[in-house]
């Protein structure tokens, strides 16, 4: 492979499989912790992305991140406390504006993207703006954003509804439920699953095929029934406030003569006692996700319109929660080092 650019967060090579010309594009993350992925990632390649369309020769572009185990979308701390309106904004924008851009290609050239690892909000949200998905057999998803009190804004739900059924997307998006691999398989998100060593391979012959089918008929996850039982319990905040109830009596009852306690002994009790429980969901973000879901529910691959409608006002619906008393809520639980701010309260408002 040669490589045609190089910038800080993207490069891209030139690759040749079946006789057609293409082009690799790697994402790279500035965080080796947790793979997050900024506004000037998304600005490069953005760039990219328009450049790469110049390209007349090439007929498929591959899209593929770091290889880390874990991937998140935006750095948890934009959104955490007094934000910087403006900035959330363009930073929503970007993305997707960027997803419109990549869709705009597809109807050009043919957009394969590779997913593996953990992933959440965002690094589930930038590969599905591709027109096919492959993933690795360990990788999972989770729109966590539900759980935070915001909702996807990079076109997440968007881009399930167009692939998927009325009601997988309002589990994934609106729950923030991990599914693995299989699932994603079985929901239509994907288009095949191979293992690591492989899976850029398995890209290219997606990218170059005559023709592409799904492996298998796109199912429903969960029944009406099942999901409507988990929005109602998992919105309902007292649930949450009898163990926020509970981890004080503990806090309490465990202090030492110096004041202090096992803090890591107690948050894992408490993770412990979410997953029996359900993670809580903000029952606005729960709200704005059906709305937007029954009214742009019959949307196609062909409705370029709609698509910039529904892209848009998935912007500006995130953009409303952002203001809300549960998004303050939702990002202290992930930052805060007390325990009794891990267990978000949702009011609603």
């Amino acid at each position: 492979m040669s490589e045609i650019l190089s910038g800080k967060y993207a490069s891209a090579s030139q690759v040749e499989h079946n006789g057609k010309k293409g082009i690799l594009l790697k994402i790279v993350s500035p965080d080796k912790k947790v793979n997050t992925i900024p506004f000037e990632v998304l600005a490069e390649v953005d760039r990219a992305v328009g450049d790469i369309a110049l390209e007349e020769s090439v007929t498929f572009i591959i899209f593929c991140g770091s290889t880390g185990k874990i991937h998140a979308g935006a750095d948890i701390r934009l959104f955490a406390g007094e934000i910087d309106s403006k900035q959330v904004h363009d930073y929503l924008m970007a993305g997707a504006l960027l997803d419109l851009k990549i869709k705009e290609l597809s109807r050009k050239k043919r957009t394969v993207s590779i997913m593996n690892g953990k992933r959440f909000g965002g690094s589930v949200e930038w590969p599905l703006m591709a027109q096919y998905c492959v993933c690795t057999p360990e990788t999972t998803i989770q729109f966590s954003e539900s759980n935070l009190g915001i909702i996807p804004g990079w076109d997440g739900i968007l881009n399930v509804l167009l692939r998927s059924t009325k009601i997988n997307t309002l589990y994934l998006t609106a729950t923030g439920d991990p599914i693995g691999a299989r699932q994603m398989l079985e929901a239509g998100l994907i288009h095949a699953i191979s293992p690591p060593n492989s899976i850029f391979e398995q890209a290219l012959e997606i990218a170059t095929a005559v023709s592409v089918r799904s492996p298998c008929e796109i199912r429903d996850l969960v029944d009406r029934q099942t999901l409507d039982k988990i929005i109602i319990t998992r919105t309902n905040t007292s649930r949450y406030q009898n163990l926020l109830g509970k981890v004080s009596l503990i806090l309490k009852k465990n202090k030492t003569s110096e004041g202090q306690i096992k803090q890591d002994e107690v948050k894992q009790y408490i993770r412990d006692e979410l997953e029996n429980l359900g993670k809580p969901i903000a029952p606005a973000a729960a709200k704005a996700v059906f709305d937007l879901v029954n009214k742009y529910e019959t949307i196609n691959w062909q409705d370029e319109q709609g698509i910039r409608d529904m892209a848009f006002e998935e912007v500006g619906l995130c953009d409303e929660l952002m203001k809300t008393q549960d998004r303050r809520a939702g990002m202290k639980s992930i930052l805060s080092d007390n325990p009794l701010e891990t267990i978000p309260i949702y009011m609603g408002n």
